[in-house]
């Protein structure tokens, strides 16, 4: 008796686990969030993170420009797989974008002020820069004055707009970009003359020496304007092909 007792206990919580579990999933199946995100505290990432959109058709800002965040962990926000519009971190204490790794197209990206990244790791889902607008789908990288790699976007393929990257003054190559095929323009001259630290660029890259990552771009896909200046090393589009890349 007391076996059939604590057999019928068990199915009972079995069938209390399983009602629970699926009730969690129903309130957490995905769905789309129609406007623009800000989110500047971590309590913010948590919360928005709670609610497991798939896709954003709007922006996502993460952290504010110059300002000091708690945001350390974006791992909440890993259900998003799609951001129509802007994707901007200015995080600056975010050690990683881990969390951000389903996120398979972009209509920009901008990673800017984020002090302790050391490489992209958490981008390994992007393939597309795309917005289809004018003068969007670009990728800005600028002032991580800790990042030594692209490490995390070696799916990237296409970047619809200029990428553009300065004062990144620990990067040393690009070895990371393979697999890009399409891209608008580069732009890793970045112009001194702009004083504001609000400015649309800075400088160059005082440590890059290395474009080797550029070479399949350049001998087999699709590109405008290219722009090399103020890295260390600054070669030609031509140098990059015929395999003087790198210094």
């Amino acid at each position: 008796m007391k076996k059939l007792y604590l057999l019928f206990l068990l199915l009972i919580f079995s069938c209390n686990n399983e009602t629970l579990d699926t009730q969690e999933e129903a309130a957490c199946d995905g769905g789309t969030y129609v406007g623009n995100v800000s989110l500047t505290t971590q309590a913010e990432v948590n919360d928005f993170g709670s609610n497991c959109y798939t896709k954003i058709e709007g922006s996502l800002y993460i952290g504010e420009e110059h300002v000091d965040s708690d945001i350390l962990d974006l791992s909440p926000l890993e259900s998003v797989t799609n951001v129509s519009g802007y994707l901007s971190v200015f995080a600056m204490n975010l050690p990683n974008l881990r969390g951000l790794h389903n996120v398979a197209k972009a209509g920009s990206l901008t990673i800017r002020g984020c002090d302790e990244l050391v490489d992209l790791s958490g981008l390994e889902s992007l393939t597309t820069i795309h917005d289809g607008v004018e003068n969007k789908g670009f990728f800005f990288l600028m002032r991580n004055s800790s990042l030594e790699s692209l490490r995390g976007v070696e799916n990237l393929q296409i970047i619809e707009s200029i990428f553009q990257f300065g004062l990144n003054n620990k990067l040393t190559n690009l070895d990371h970009l393979s697999s890009l095929r399409e891209v608008g323009s580069i732009m890793s001259k970045s112009n001194c003359y702009y004083t504001s630290v609000d400015a649309f660029d800075g400088c160059g890259n005082e440590m890059l020496s290395d474009f080797c990552g550029l070479r399949n771009l350049l001998m087999e896909g699709t590109y405008g304007d290219i722009v090399i200046d103020k890295n260390l090393y600054n070669p030609t589009v031509e140098d990059i092909i015929d395999g003087n890349c790198s210094q």
